[in-house]
């Protein structure tokens, strides 16, 4: 794939607490296979709306979806609901954020990797938005005409 600029709705899902209630008090192994089972439960979810993985860092996850996702953010906000619950009921201290925002970026093949990856402003406009819990950018909410979840 040669790389090219394409518009993406971009997101973050990130477990808050990972580290100090697993990372911490559990081996390298029994934290992998958290993660692995969390990262199919929410995989799995994001495909059901055509939504594509970047990548995993740690217990975050980036991921993009293509703008003109029927009802992206309705879909969105009901996998953080759903995901939030299937971590609160094995450890309650764990809470999920997921964060959204819109933008180009540069996509393709990066470095000797196989897989694809995002680059460009956007996607640190994404990492430096404020907040926990469900956080839509005010770019995105003007996109999309979306009212934000308070």
């Amino acid at each position: 794939m040669e790389p090219g600029s394409k518009t993406y709705l971009l997101g973050t899902v990130d477990i808050a607490g990972f580290h100090e209630h697993i990372g911490k008090r559990s081996s390298a192994a029994s934290g992998f296979s958290f993660l692995d089972t969390y990262y199919k439960l929410f995989g799995q979810d994001l495909a059901s709306v055509r939504g594509t993985i970047i990548k995993y860092m740690g217990d975050c996850i980036l991921f993009v979806l293509e703008p003109d996702t029927p009802d992206a953010l309705k879909a969105l906000r009901q996998i953080h609901a759903d995901m939030t619950a299937e971590l609160q009921q094995l450890l309650p201290e764990l809470t999920l954020t997921m964060k959204l925002h819109i933008g180009e970026v540069c996509v393709g093949k990066l470095g000797h990797l196989a897989q694809i990856d995002i680059v460009g402003a956007a996607v640190n406009e994404l990492f430096l938005l404020p907040g926990s819990g469900f956080v839509v950018s005010e770019t995105l909410e003007s996109a999309m005409g979306a009212q934000p979840d308070v």
